[in-house]
């Protein structure tokens, strides 16, 4: 599901006209136009809005969406994109990626288990018709196995604290790099 879901994208300025609002793009001296404004077809409701506008790809900057590159639109509360799912982890599929992540967490962490006594009673049997590669075979894929509990529990580790702190990845690098800017501000003056 964490593959197939879509992760919310933001919304076009064309969806936005087919659902009947009406645009005025303000053309700035960039190549990409950076605002809107944006009011109801029908002429009654709210007040017009000044809309931004991805430089990217057109679509309405709504608040904690962010520009995928490699999906190329702007995504909806986006966490990051995942080479493993071939997805955006964004808004609407963040809650399957939690689950997929503690699902590897618990599938790596039981094959480690129940490896490791397969490979104690396998060098202990010193069994003349075991090969030597049979060995190194088994103590391989239980380290590798091991190795792979370790990064995945980290990696499900940190993506379950961030949506406890209701924070996205890319959120999260934005907060570490401003401060480290005040930190060197601090240090400057």
């Amino acid at each position: 599901k964490a593959a197939l879901t879509p992760p919310g994208f933001a919304p076009t300025v064309d969806q936005l006209r087919a659902c009947g609002y009406h645009f005025v793009i303000r053309d700035s001296s960039t190549t990409a136009p950076t605002t809107a404004t944006c009011t109801p077809a029908s002429g009654e409701g709210p007040a017009p809005r000044v809309l931004r506008l991805c430089p990217h790809c057109g679509a309405v900057r709504v608040p904690r969406s962010h520009h995928c590159r490699t999906c190329g639109r702007c995504v909806l509360k986006m966490d990051h994109h995942c080479v493993w799912i071939g997805n955006c982890v964004g808004h609407r599929n963040q809650k399957y990626f939690i689950l997929f992540m503690l699902y590897l967490v618990a599938g790596t962490l039981t094959y480690t288990i129940f490896a490791v006594p397969m490979v104690v009673e396998l060098h202990a049997a010193h069994s003349p018709y075991l090969e030597v590669y049979s060995y190194s075979l088994n103590t391989f894929a239980l380290s590798c196995a091991l190795a792979l509990t370790v990064s995945v529990l980290g990696m499900g580790g940190y993506n379950v604290v961030l949506t406890c702190l209701d924070l996205s990845s890319v959120e999260m690098a934005q907060r570490q790099a401003n401060m480290r800017y005040v930190r060197y501000r601090e240090r400057v003056v």
